[in-house]
């Protein structure tokens, strides 16, 4: 099996709020090394840049797979576009297997 890369980007409700995505997870796993499926799910969280930083929400995310760090812009497998929702859970690979 292939390893997959996905590189990650949401906007939000607060433009003046960068927020820091975290505990990015493939069928709920960190960083998986190999995984059973070749429609993986993936999911993410949210969490504010300053401890001032109040609301955030997500409005929309975009999500590209590659096989290699990097190759985003030149050897891209995947991508979902933008994509206006709050999701952040079980978000299916739709790609190439």
């Amino acid at each position: 099996m292939k390893p997959l890369f996905f590189l990650f980007a949401c906007n939000m409700a607060m433009p003046a709020a960068v927020p820091n995505t975290t505990d990015l997870r493939c069928e709920y796993l960190a960083n998986p090394l190999a995984i059973s499926t070749t429609k993986p799910r993936f999911s993410w969280k949210l969490a504010a840049a300053l401890p001032t930083d109040r609301d955030l929400r997500q409005s929309a995310y975009e999500m590209q797979v590659a096989e290699k760090p990097g190759a985003f812009d030149t050897e891209n497998l995947w991508s979902t576009g933008k994509v206006v929702s709050s999701a952040t859970n079980q978000i299916e690979y739709a790609g190439k297997p």
